[in-house]
This record gives structure tokens, sequence and C-alpha cells, in this order.
């Protein structure tokens, strides 16, 4: 069984492991400083361990919706935003990235998110948790894919 608690600056080596451990899209990987800078400040962010080895993460933040991308109704909101939702493959197909979603669903009242449009894995755990997609933008990553912008509230 897996557990879901705090990042801390322990984690980075593992969570820059599993982040490049066979990502979904190569592009926007962050660097080991990278990570170490993540699990220092960036203290919304979450890990799954099981038998305290890090397996799982969800990189975020908290942060106003005041973006061009995201309809003008959610302008000037406060939401929590997961930047890296990431299971090492050796443990994927357990429920660790729902339970870390639905972590997040119990944690925050407003959750802001955006996934590769292809990536339908991501797009059901989502929408499963009442996520709604609120734009779709078409040739938004450099491979041409386009991209989801998913809101839950409540």
């Amino acid at each position: 069984m897996f557990k879901i608690r705090h990042i801390t600056p322990e984690d980075a080596e593992a969570c820059f492991i599993t982040q490049h451990a066979n990502h979904y899209h190569e592009g926007g990987l962050y660097s080991e400083n990278a990570m170490k800078f993540i699990s220092k400040f960036l203290t919304d962010s979450w890990v799954a361990t099981v038998d305290d080895k890090v397996v799982g993460h969800v990189i975020g933040l908290i942060q106003n919706l005041k973006d061009p991308n995201i309809p003008e109704e959610y302008h000037n909101l406060i939401a929590y935003n997961p930047l890296d939702n990431c299971v090492h493959p050796d443990y994927r197909m357990n429920g660790i990235s729902g339970a870390l979603t639905t972590h997040l669903c119990e944690s925050y009242p407003m959750i802001k998110t955006q996934i590769h449009a292809d990536n339908t894995a991501a797009e059901h755990i989502l929408l499963t948790r009442d996520f709604k997609i609120v734009r779709e933008i078409s040739n938004f990553y450099k491979d041409g894919g386009g991209t989801k912008i998913l809101i839950r509230e409540g």
C-alpha cells in the first residue's frame, strides 16, 4: 500500500528519477537542480511512497488564474495548479496517480491543470474527479499536439 505526504528536500533525487523514467513527453522535464529547488520551496507538492520509497509525485503551487488561456470567468480566482503528476513506470496501474489527484481534490477548493490533449489516462483521472475542460488549444506543444485546460471547483 502507498502513502501520500508533503515533499521534502530528501525526495528530490527520487522525484527526478521518477520523472525521467519514461515520462509521457520528454519536453519540459525538470533538471536535478530544479527538483531540489522544487522540493525545498514548492511546499504544496506531494509524494506517494511505497515502503518509504518515493514512487510518484505531484509538483504544484497556488496561483492566481489571471491567464489569457483561461476563460475570463475564472480570472483573479486562486487555485492549486499541479504542474507535474508523475508515477514511476514500475508502479503505474496501481491507482497512485488517481490517489494523488483525489488527495488534491480533498485538500484544495479549486484546482486548475493543463494536460497534453493526447494524454487520455490523465484526462480520465481528472474527469472522473469532476474536473471540467474549460479550454482546448490546438498546436500548443512543440510536437504539434494540443492542450486541454481543466478546472475543478468545490
